[in-house]
């Protein structure tokens, strides 16, 4: 339980990751 636990939270920070990183090219191109 605590592997997936883990696994959830890492998918959970890449999301985070990759949703900063699109607003910051959104703001360049702007």
């Amino acid at each position: 339980m605590p592997p997936l636990l883990s696994f959830c939270f890492f998918v959970l920070v890449i999301c985070v990751l990759f949703s900063n990183l699109y607003s910051f090219v959104f703001l360049l191109r702007v």
